[in-house]
């Protein structure tokens, strides 16, 4: 089976109210949940924005891998704070 476009859609509220970036990102985990590991290698940061955002990221090549690899995966999100104040999704 060959995936011909996959992208990651998020709509979230960085919620960071300082200068230090607050983030989230794609991963995968073994049923438990354990084993969670970043899914594309990528985070998605805003710093000292509190509304709303929409991004997007092509995840198709990392879907056909994981396709191809024949394994079971649960995929997520994860979310990054900066110590004060946590994103929102």
């Amino acid at each position: 089976m060959t995936i011909h476009s996959a992208r990651w859609w998020v709509a979230w509220n960085p919620n960071a109210t300082t200068p230090s970036a607050n983030g989230v990102r794609l991963v995968t985990a073994d049923s438990g949940p354990t084993n969670i590991v970043a899914f594309i290698g990528a985070t998605l940061t805003r710093a000292s924005t509190t509304s709303p955002v929409v991004d997007a990221v092509d995840i198709t090549s990392a879907m056909q891998d994981l396709l191809d690899a024949r394994v079971r995966k649960t995929i997520g999100h994860q979310i990054v704070g900066n110590g004060t104040s946590g994103p929102k999704i």
